[in-house]
């Protein structure tokens, strides 16, 4: 079973945390996500089903960065794939891509 660490930084089981009450929420299929970082370092996640006449928000929340990354730590467990950080661009190549960005415009 998957694990959290409260901000205390103790691990419990998800089954341990205080019991969750039902709302009336209904589970839908999400298609994609949209993330971004807030200045305050918080996380905002939207969630969005596709349907053949528009795009639906199905949940919009905000989370610490703390909780974000216990997020993905448990994503990464449970489909066991664990990325590679992405290799940083040198600033020979950025100034390459400027430059070449600006001729084209």
């Amino acid at each position: 079973m998957p694990t959290i660490k409260p901000e205390n930084n103790k691990q419990e089981t998800v089954d341990a945390v205080q019991p969750i009450t039902v709302s009336n929420t209904p589970t839908s299929f999400t298609d994609r996500f949209i993330i971004a970082k807030a200045l305050d370092g918080s996380i905002l996640l939207r969630l969005i089903s596709d349907i053949p006449d528009a795009r639906i928000e199905n949940h919009r929340t905000v989370i610490k960065e703390s909780l974000a990354k216990q997020l993905i730590e448990i994503l990464c467990e449970i489909t066991e794939y664990y990325p590679q950080k992405p290799k940083k661009a040198t600033s020979k190549k950025i100034k390459m891509a400027k430059q070449s960005k600006n001729k084209a415009t």
